[in-house]
């Protein structure tokens, strides 16, 4: 996650705010994170759409999946 796209409207993208990568020791808390940046993010973009029947689009609306990485300190025998 080291790049970030950005989401100034000058570049045509309106996104939701980038959101800071996190680490989990519990699978519970890591998915309830995950399930509510997806909230969000659908949320922005069910809005986005819904505005188009009233204004111009201001930009291209995109919002992105989560980045799920797994790492582990042992190895298969």
């Amino acid at each position: 996650m080291d790049k970030r796209f950005s989401t100034r409207p000058e570049n045509g993208i309106i996104s939701p705010e980038p959101f800071e990568a996190r680490e989990f020791e519990d699978a519970t808390a890591a998915v309830d994170a995950l399930e509510e940046l997806y909230a969000r993010n659908t949320s922005f973009l069910r809005r986005s759409f819904e505005n188009l029947a009233r204004e111009k689009p201001r930009g291209r609306y995109r919002a992105y999946y989560p980045q799920v990485s797994i790492q582990t300190s042992s190895v298969p025998t």
